[in-house]
């Protein structure tokens, strides 16, 4: 929903499959309502197959790159892996780089989904912990929402993040097989 968004706000997008095929990716886009075709057509969203056995890493990155270039776009990537969060600039070069691996605030155990509101403050997932952090763009923690459980405003193994245009924050719960939007009092926004 995240891209579908940015596209219908006018920003281009790159789409690079590694798990299914084109066909079996756009019927399940269009039975959750999101429909790509128009944006295919229209040349605002460009998806390309991957096939990881015939890239290297670096291969794949100057992939990114040129995808990136041609469009402006600003990418934020999630390093799971390294249990940080980095920032790259439209020519792929590192911004600002954050996060270790640990359990206090501002550590990652399992980051999943990054978004970046209007403010450039960067809103990251974690499934091990349950929760939602902020930070700024230099990577300073701002706050951190949600806990552990199944009532309003907790969360179990959240796998993503959407800041839509008015500001809401929406994060797919999986663990409780739903999709909650958080409003902020008095917080962050």
């Amino acid at each position: 929903r995240c891209m579908v968004e940015a596209l219908r706000r006018g920003q281009r997008a790159a789409f690079f499959l590694f798990d299914e095929r084109l066909p079996t990716l756009l019927k399940r886009s269009a039975a959750l309502g999101m429909a790509l075709e128009p944006h295919i057509a229209s040349g605002m969203l460009n998806i390309r197959q991957i096939d990881p056995a015939e890239l290297s890493p670096g291969e794949f990155a100057i992939t990114v790159r040129n995808s990136v270039e041609t469009t402006g776009a600003k990418i934020v990537v999630v390093d799971s892996l390294n249990f940080r969060v980095q920032r790259l600039s439209p020519d792929l070069e590192p911004v600002a780089s954050f996060g270790r691996v640990g359990r206090g605030p501002g550590d990652f155990a399992n980051p999943k989904g990054v978004a970046v509101d209007a403010a450039d403050r960067i809103w990251v997932v974690d499934s091990m912990f349950d929760n939602v952090q902020v930070f700024d763009p230099e990577g300073q923690l701002l706050l951190a929402v949600a806990s552990s459980g199944n009532a309003d405003g907790q969360l179990y193994l959240p796998t993503a993040i959407h800041i839509d245009a008015d500001g809401r924050i929406h994060v797919a719960d999986a663990g409780n097989s739903r999709v909650q939007i958080l409003i902020l009092k008095d917080g962050v926004q």
